[in-house]
């Protein structure tokens, strides 16, 4: 089959360490030497599930890999396609065994990372995160019995940085889609889950908990799927503030641009707004991949590529 190019978003993010005893890449690079064997690298989730960074090669001056997640003996479920039918099979389908015998795992998705320095840009799946790398690299620099917390902040770009240097918050604003679907667990006698609808999501986690007694049984969140519903965060202060309060402020707005795939926007009190883009530094690109898995060394030529440009152009602090 033919390659193609995939639409994938690269992200940038900042690594904060604790304690500071290095630079990411310095630290990653001792502790994977550390662990060359895969088995002393694999962080155990529960007792039949793991984390690990699967491939890890040196590229352009930094380490590039892929970290996946994956249970033993997990099963992917599919159905067998016959339009002619009223209804379809569904089966649940495990993970063929390697030419040598060895047990093939199914994974639950791939994130792409690149790592120069404390700056690191990945390429996230669906179901795996840039907060379960973030938790994973503080397992695995926190393995030899040290405490290590590992944080990777989103990246703003210098003219938000300059903007921030020069005026106070005055509100900062965050928010998204109030809730989207979330596939239904099966029941024990079935694949199927008969049609259930589940709903979740940040916003959604916010406001039922301000609803709480409220959303009862007759309390049908499910019937906002298809209404475009937003839900929004706002923080301000009336009038005038205080030094303490204003602080407490601008702390609250570096650090709700961390927020998951929720949109962040501040305005400063000179008046100026700093929009998602300038506060969470992403990219779109079209990437080269093989029945919808990116090419290894495709992905991480355009990470380094891009993170090259965003310091030649200055747009990022080094």
């Amino acid at each position: 089959m033919a390659n193609e190019k995939s639409p994938r978003k690269l992200f940038c993010k900042r690594a904060e360490i604790t304690p500071a005893m290095g630079s990411l890449q310095s630290r990653l690079a001792t502790a994977l030497a550390g662990k060359a064997i895969v088995r002393d690298r694999a962080e155990p989730t529960s007792p039949a599930a793991f984390r690990i960074v699967a491939q890890h090669y040196p590229v352009d001056g930094g380490i590039a890999g892929i970290f996946t997640a994956f249970e033993r003996g997990a099963s992917a479920v599919s159905v067998l396609e016959d339009l002619t039918a009223e209804a379809l099979t569904v089966d649940q389908i495990k993970a063929p065994p390697g030419d040598d015998g060895k047990e093939r795992q199914w994974v639950d998705g791939l994130l792409y990372f690149y790592v120069l320095g404390d700056l690191v840009i990945v390429i996230q799946s669906a179901a795996v995160r840039a907060g379960q790398f973030e938790s994973h690299l503080s397992w695995l620099l926190g393995a030899d019995g040290s405490a290590c917390s590992v944080k990777l902040v989103n990246q703003y770009g210098r003219s938000a940085l300059e903007q921030l240097s020069a005026s106070h918050v005055k509100d900062v604003k965050v928010g998204g889609p109030l809730l989207h679907a979330v596939p239904a667990a099966p029941t024990a006698s079935s694949a199927v889950t008969s049609g259930r609808i589940e709903v979740g999501g940040a916003m959604l986690e916010a406001v039922s908990a301000l609803l709480e007694g409220e959303s009862g049984p007759g309390f049908n969140w499910a019937a906002a799927l298809d209404g475009n519903i937003e839900a929004w965060l706002h923080v301000s202060y009336k009038r005038k503030t205080n030094e303490d309060a204003q602080r407490l402020l601008d702390r609250i707005a570096l650090n709700l641009r961390n927020a998951e795939d929720l949109e962040t926007v501040i305005t400063l009190n000179n008046g100026q707004t700093i929009a998602a883009g300038e506060l969470k530094l992403s990219k779109n690109c079209r990437i080269e991949s093989r029945e919808g898995v990116l090419l290894a060394d495709k992905a991480f030529s355009a990470m380094s590529t891009w993170l090259k440009e965003l310091v030649e152009s200055r747009q990022i602090p080094v």
